[in-house]
């Protein structure tokens, strides 16, 4: 490992130990080994979103781990990120493997459960990602936009849910919440993936 890099690392362990510029640090730790332990668990029968509920995890769980003063520095940052990614990516499967093997010994045993039920899961669960990533721009865009495109209203029926003077008012309104969508998805790459999945199912 280069010299650059280790005094990088040490410096990063002991802001993240002291609490100092955590946000600074995160995105170094973001910067620096996303793609590789992205890599990790796409090697290892993963997904992106997969990934990126694992490197969440990891990232919070190497910061409690520096923070409680648990880390004794006897392998690289980059290794045990690595181990600590690994290990979660691993149980999660175990965790998957076991739901998975429970689903099928229900299904045996509940011949009624067909096709139509299973889909129908799949499309609730669809329907909550969609209402995550719209109720994070606001109750407000939240309602326009489900009631436009999932509702099939008009402008002119939505109107009278809302506290807008008139058509034209909500109209821009609309817009800024499309245009708020629109960046939030440009920004989080792996949202906007997740959304469209979620979108063909319907």
């Amino acid at each position: 490992m280069a010299l650059f890099t280790l005094n990088r690392e040490n410096d990063i362990i002991e802001k993240i130990k002291n609490n100092i510029e955590i946000n600074a640090c995160l995105k170094y730790l973001y910067k620096e080994y996303y793609g590789f332990l992205e890599r990790m668990v796409l090697n290892n029968s993963g997904s992106k979103e997969d990934a990126e509920d694992v490197i969440q995890e990891v990232f919070l769980a190497v910061l409690q781990i520096i923070q409680n003063d648990k880390f004794k520095g006897e392998s690289s940052l980059k290794s045990f990120l690595y181990a600590v990614a690994k290990n979660i990516w691993l149980v999660k499967i175990k965790k998957q493997k076991a739901e998975h093997k429970r689903l099928n010994i229900w299904i045996e045993e509940n011949p009624e459960f067909d096709a139509d039920i299973n889909d129908q899961i799949k499309k609730n669960e669809a329907l909550e990602l969609i209402s995550d990533v719209l109720g994070s721009l606001g109750t407000v865009c939240k309602d326009i936009l489900s009631r436009f495109y999932y509702e099939n209203l008009s402008l002119k029926e939505i109107l009278p849910f809302t506290e807008f003077e008139n058509e034209q008012v909500l109209r821009n309104k609309k817009s800024k919440c499309m245009k708020a969508l629109t960046e939030k998805l440009e920004q989080k790459p792996f949202m906007r993936e997740s959304l469209y999945k979620a979108l063909k199912i319907f």
